[in-house]
């Protein structure tokens, strides 16, 4: 509206300029613009103006007089740069005027007073002799145009995400972070294929989708890798539309590098499947600790009552041993399901590698040259000693099958300082101070495809009946429930590497360890009371001979119920509970502390196949009560009853 007021006021201030004009020459132009141009003009969008030889105005569309609010006939003979540009001369670069001169068509952005930017384009219109008699101007405001151009070159150039058009199968335009991620500058990317760019085996995803979409399907974002120019791969998501680019149909499209995320996901399904299994493996390992505990004590005992040189002790020392490694292989799984107790103390690797160090080389044989790198001032770490030692065992053994020609075994321990950078590459570790202790061979090497399934467990490259595919499992198990991580560098035919981090103990020094020998004659009882609660049947009458032949009074209980009724019977006269943890109506943590709390100088023992959170093993440790392991053996069991009593 306060344009149209301007023009208005502009027009009668100007009516004293025109009043001097021959009344004919005005209707004969209005006559001719009426006749001639108006069936054509008069409805367009853009304003359009015919200018006479003086810049007057002769004739103008409706667009054009609408947008002052002033009939065609009060706009006849009046400047146009005063009536629509709102200046007193003629514009910078006027494009009408250029027209007039140059006799060819001229363009111009004119920007006004009051900001808005035209679009002006000036045509000079000749008569029949060819002379030029005006010149036609056609005006549009391209304000909003203008910026949302701008606007649009702004998120182009800064968007975060790849945006590209591809026509006829080849980049026609790319942005700066397209260029960014694949690695190519615009000059190798424009007129590329872009299926060059595409992961060879997803090639036919990324074809059928480019199809469905020019057939004006519908297309989610999907997912799909890309080789950069330094081969790396990388994982992108992209979101495609078809648009008419250049008067010809074209692929918009935009991408996201997705790797970082991709890793994640990697991570967190390997930790889930880990879980999963560890929570089956620590179930199975659980009962049949149950089941060993009994065929290792039986095979003891009856050992026990016979002579040596009895063809029978073979078998039955055949049973044992068979036992023990079976009992040992549960160990593997309780260490992978991260169930099984363990005793956090000071340990200073150096020394465990060095102790380590004769059964390494009967273990490796004369082929492989073992050789040591241990830091001369290593820090102390906080770790169950068994538990690193079974991880270096492990460790070695995997080096020595993949070098069965020989070669090169090298331990290394290291102090190493973590940082915020590292943790952004291997998102599982944190900062801090660690002790690294590495594993090195100079065997095959393993491929790339093959290091993402090691950890698994029961995953195996060994030929059938050459390993149970825990080692490295129950190597990984171990680690995480130190608060570590692994890493594993290789490449085939160059040998690996596996690098675990295990963080530094704070101000403490290293235990030192004593071995403890004691003869079973020494562990005979003398008639004490001891309430013996187990819920399986074989295990609970095994354990029950065995400490009735060795001088014990036992009373037996399967369950929590059946042990208070006992207690109450016998009014309280026992010396010391041995319970199971986990029993079928509570815990044997509810029932001691029942039993405590009638009879407080009772001794008590706790024993498991392993203690999950269901069994609060931070409370037995607080309590003080004494807890023996599943299977154990004679010697074990009537040794924790002796140091209990």
């Amino acid at each position: 509206m306060k344009d149209k007021n301007e023009a208005k006021n502009r027009y009668e201030s100007e009516e004293t300029e025109i009043t001097g004009a021959e009344p004919n020459q005005v209707k004969k132009a209005i006559r001719m613009s009426i006749q001639e141009k108006l069936p054509l003009l008069d409805n367009l969008t853009e304003l359009v103006i015919y200018h006479d030889k003086e810049m007057r105005i002769v004739w103008a569309n409706r667009t054009a007089t609408e947008s002052v609010g002033l009939p065609l006939e009060k706009l006849v003979g009046h400047y146009c740069y005063k009536v629509f540009h709102q200046r007193k001369e003629p514009c910078e670069n006027c494009p009408v005027i250029k027209a007039w001169k140059t006799g060819q068509p001229q363009e111009e952005e004119i920007i006004s007073p009051d900001g808005k930017i035209r679009f002006v384009r000036g045509y000079p219109i000749r008569d029949e002799n060819g002379d030029i008699n005006g010149v036609l101007e056609i005006d549009l405001e391209i304000t909003k145009t203008k910026l949302a151009k701008e606007l649009f070159r702004s998120l182009f150039l800064s968007s975060p995400i790849g945006i590209y058009i591809i026509q006829d199968g080849k980049f026609k335009l790319i942005n700066p972070q397209f260029q960014k991620i694949t690695g190519y500058s615009k000059e190798e990317l424009l007129d590329m294929y872009s299926l060059k760019l595409v992961y060879p085996e997803d090639r036919d995803l990324v074809r059928k989708n480019a199809i469905k979409m020019l057939k004006g399907e519908s297309l989610s974002p999907y997912e799909y890798r890309i080789t950069t120019k330094d081969g790396e791969t990388k994982w992108i998501m992209e979101t495609v539309i078809s648009i008419n680019y250049g008067g010809k149909q074209a692929t918009l499209g935009n991408f996201m590098d997705i790797t970082e995320r991709k890793k994640l996901e990697a991570q967190l399904l390997q930790a889930q499947k880990m879980e999963a299994i560890g929570t089956l493996a620590g179930g199975v390992a659980h009962d049949f600790n149950n089941i060993l505990t009994a065929i290792q004590g039986h095979a003891e005992l009856a050992m026990m009552n016979i002579d040596k040189a009895d063809p029978l002790y073979r078998d039955l020392n055949q049973i044992h041993r068979s036992s023990l490694r079976a009992a040992d292989l549960t160990r593997k799984l309780l260490l992978f399901s991260r169930k099984q107790s363990i005793e956090i103390v000071p340990l200073n690797l150096n020394r465990i590698v060095d102790d380590l160090l004769k059964m390494v080389h009967r273990l490796l044989g004369e082929d492989i040259e073992i050789h040591t790198e241990l830091a001369p001032d290593l820090w102390t770490v906080q770790a169950d000693r068994g538990n690193i030692e079974q991880v270096i065992m492990n460790l070695v053994v995997n080096a020595r099958d993949a070098m069965p020609e020989g070669g090169k075994l090298t331990i290394k321990t290291e102090n190493v300082r973590i940082d915020n950078r590292y943790c952004k590459i291997y998102s599982y570790a944190h900062p801090g101070n660690f002790v690294c202790l590495s594993v090195t061979d100079t065997g095959s090497g393993i491929k790339k495809e093959i290091i993402r399934k090691i950890f698994d467990p029961f995953f195996t490259t060994k030929g059938e009946g050459k390993g149970t595919g825990l080692g490295l499992s129950v190597v990984y198990g171990i680690v995480k429930r130190h608060e570590g991580w692994v890493n594993v560098y290789s490449e085939p035919g160059e040998g690996s590497t596996f690098k675990i981090y295990l963080k530094v103990a704070v101000n403490l020094k290293p235990e030192e360890e004593a071995d403890f020998i004691i003869s079973i004659k020494d562990l005979k009882g003398h008639n004490e009371r001891i309430l013996l609660v187990e819920d399986d049947d074989e295990l609970r009458k095994f354990s029950s001979t065995v400490l009735t032949e060795n001088g014990y009074i036992v009373y037996e209980a399967s369950n929590v119920k059946e042990a208070l009724n006992i207690f109450e019977r016998e009014k309280g006269d026992f010396n010391l509970i041995f319970s199971d943890v986990v029993l079928p109506d509570d815990t044997g943590l509810a029932l001691v502390e029942q039993l405590l709390s009638r009879r407080p100088n009772l001794r008590i023992i706790l024993c498991s196949g392993y203690t999950d959170n269901k069994v609060r093993w931070p409370v037995i440790k607080e309590k003080g009560y004494r807890f023996l392991q599943k299977p154990y053996s004679i010697t074990d069991l009537l040794r924790t009853i002796k140091e209990s009593l």
